[in-house]
């Protein structure tokens, strides 16, 4: 394979960027560019660690209140405690109903082996993965009933599996039947202290062992504990197979015996950060022991708040093992290419995760169709926000765009191109689906200052019609609360999963689906 530079005709490898001299006095030009940025990124750590303090002294002042809130919470709700609304079991109820006439619908766009088109948004699917992103919050028994609402002649073979620790459960729903499988990340729980702790950690990490490129947040990645320590192995230690010329390779030949992977899983506790991995490993097996028969379950991923950053690292995991850097790194027991069928992704009030270099890195591994495997669709990841859902703002990133550092590429001699310096250097992965209120049409562009305001109003303005209509008591209480804070209380009240619901069912393109 020919490289992907080569020098100029009137340059040989012996002159190219050859020293002849040493310039023992200072280039004031370059001094002053390099003073520039040290004083910047000593402007951002300040500020950044003024931050990071401030909300370490937030956290201890709530712990020794903490369990009074949790024993008052426990003992006013004895049946458990719902992260979301009153009205959640309706809402379940509600889409039973709808799920019920459309099963057929939906298992075939969850099934489909379309590998040429390009994906559209499509509202059913994302709302069939919303109320998955629910369910994952619940209570196992919870669960199960709605499983048996959904399919209550299981003819669709609906089952569930929840696995994982405090900060990442992830709930499995699949249908063997059906050949398709949807893993579910649990966001933040309401009570939950550790995990709010996760949410407002901001820093980012270079991750380990190649397992991904650039740096990411901090505490979205523990969370998945994935790992944080570079693993070192003698190369003539390493005992491999050939491949199979007929085999297109992954798991399906390099995964162990699931004995020996649960054995691994058991011992990585007890070494610092090595159990994430495996842990998947582990489940991933059992899944595809399930699927024993199927040709390539059709998988699928999701999440909320917490669990939408951590779903996204995970698919950016996945992804980035179809990259040559990837393929080698850590992790090999998620190469998932040859043994699942690897559809998207549907995120709700996720926050920024990484850094623009692994944004750009996965950006362009989710969007080239070199990356992707022939017998694979194009992948489709789709970042779903409410307008003025907060969360998804976070963590802020005042200094990104204007603070820069000067960085030499490795195409063009001498050429330079700016990356962000500042500690808080996050962005999004996956394109931007903005939902209005009640209603009002969807965006595929990223929120600006005017939508934040625009669906502001419209949240105040309806309140007169909320409170002299008919309607749930807890909407008209919202109302009233959206008046007295001038529409900011829907900036968190834009965070839950229901008014994902509502705004995501009530818009014009939603509406336009259902018959008449």
């Amino acid at each position: 394979m020919p490289p992907k530079f080569r020098l100029p005709p009137n340059i040989t490898p012996e002159t190219y960027w050859q020293v002849e001299d040493v310039d023992e006095y200072t280039e004031y030009k370059v001094f002053m560019s390099e003073l520039k940025n040290v004083c910047w990124v000593t402007v951002d750590s300040i500020v950044w660690s003024t931050v990071n303090i401030l909300i370490l002294g937030v956290f201890l002042l709530l712990l020794p209140v903490w369990p009074i809130v949790e024993f008052t919470m426990n003992k006013t709700n004895r049946t458990g405690l719902s992260t979301l609304t009153a009205g959640l079991p309706a809402i379940y109820k509600n889409y039973g109903d709808f799920l019920s006439t459309n099963w057929p619908n939906i298992i075939a766009k969850l099934t489909t082996r379309d590998t040429d088109s390009q994906p559209e948004f499509d509202h059913i699917l994302a709302e069939f993965h919303l109320h998955l992103t629910a369910l994952v919050y619940e209570r196992e028994d919870i669960i199960r009933q709605v499983i048996d609402l959904w399919d209550p002649d299981h003819d669709i073979g609906l089952s569930h599996h929840r696995f994982g620790y405090d900060g990442c459960v992830v709930n499995v729903v699949y249908s063997v039947k059906n050949n398709f499988i949807v893993m579910s990340f649990k966001g933040t729980s309401i009570l939950n202290l550790a995990e709010w702790l996760t949410d407002f950690t901001m820093q980012k990490s270079h991750t380990k062992n190649g397992l991904l490129p650039g740096s990411v947040h901090t505490g979205f990645f523990s969370a998945l504990r994935f790992s944080t320590r570079s693993d070192v192995e003698p190369a003539e230690h390493i005992d491999i197979p050939p491949i199979p010329e007929e085999h297109p390779g992954g798991i399906g030949i390099w995964m162990e015996p699931r004995e020996e992977a649960i054995v691994r899983h058991v011992a990585g506790f007890a070494k610092e950060g090595s159990s994430g991995e495996m842990l998947m490993e582990v489940k991933f097996h059992y899944i595809l022991d399930l699927f024993q028969g199927k040709h390539l379950p059709h998988l699928w991923i999701t999440g909320h708040s917490l669990g939408a950053a951590t779903a996204s690292i995970f698919t950016s995991v996945l992804l980035w093992k179809r990259s040559l850097l990837g393929s080698n790194g850590g992790a090999q027991g998620l190469k998932l290419d040859s043994v699942f069928r690897l559809h998207g992704t549907f995120t709700f009030g996720g926050p920024r995760v990484g850094d623009r270099d692994w944004k750009e890195a996965i950006d362009k591994v989710l969007t080239e169709d070199e990356y992707r495997p022939k017998h694979q669709p194009k992948y489709q990841f789709w970042r779903i926000i409410n307008a003025n859902d907060i969360v998804s703002a976070l963590p802020p990133t005042p200094f990104g765009g204007s603070l820069e550092e000067k960085t030499a590429t490795s195409d063009t001699p001498g050429k330079r191109k700016a990356s962000a310096i500042t500690l808080n250097d996050f962005h999004h992965l996956g394109k931007p689906i903005l939902l209005g209120y009640r209603g009002r049409p969807f965006k595929t562009t990223e929120r600006t200052t005017k939508d934040f305001f625009s669906n502001l109003v419209a949240e105040v303005l309806a309140t007169p019609r909320i409170l002299f209509t008919r309607g749930r008591f807890g909407d008209k209480i919202a109302a009233l609360v959206t008046v007295a804070t001038l529409g900011f209380s829907g900036l968190l009240r834009d965070h839950i999963l229901s008014e994902y619901v509502e705004n995501l069912q009530r818009s014009e393109e939603r509406m336009s689906l259902l018959p008449l």
